[in-house]
């Protein structure tokens, strides 16, 4: 069975200053829940490009420590980046990341599609062991990018309409 969410936040920076954040993989580890105890192992140095692949070590469900690695599959500068899983805990992982610029500001859109692994046995233990801790991690993202850059206020709410 293959699982998709999606999410949208929109902050008050730049399209320039958002991408540019993005742009270095390294950043990630600033928007990553620190009991995920990621850290990049190689590959993460310098800016992304399309075909960059990124090897990190992250901690499962259970604490024990696994390797992920990472392909950028897609890059449009500015407007999105792509990354893929190339070997790690799923069975399929394409993380779409969506950017684009709105009134005061940015918004972006994170689209995930995965696959757990163990056919049967994984559907069953997704609901209790893994959806609930994707969302926690992007909800730990939303809030660390609204310390990092601010929360966004509608442009109605600035003009008092």
């Amino acid at each position: 069975m293959m699982y998709r969410i999606e999410r949208t936040q929109q902050l008050p920076v730049s399209l320039d200053e958002i991408w540019k954040f993005f742009l270095y993989p390294g950043n990630l580890k600033k928007v990553t829940p620190p009991d995920l105890g990621f850290h990049i192992v190689a590959g993460g140095e310098g800016m992304m490009y399309k075909g960059m692949i990124v090897t990190y070590d992250i901690d499962s469900i259970f604490r024990m420590p696994f390797t992920w690695v990472t392909e950028i599959t897609e890059m449009e500068e500015k407007k999105l980046f792509v990354d893929f899983q190339r070997s790690g805990p799923y069975a399929y992982w394409n993380h779409q990341h969506h950017f684009k610029a709105i009134a005061n500001g940015v918004e972006i859109t994170d689209i995930l599609e995965y696959k757990m692994p163990l056919g049967i046995l994984g559907s069953i233990v997704h609901p209790f062991l893994v959806k609930g801790k994707i969302e926690k991690i992007f909800a730990y993202r939303m809030e660390k990018l609204e310390e990092l850059f601010g929360v966004y206020i509608t442009p109605a709410v600035i003009q008092g309409i």
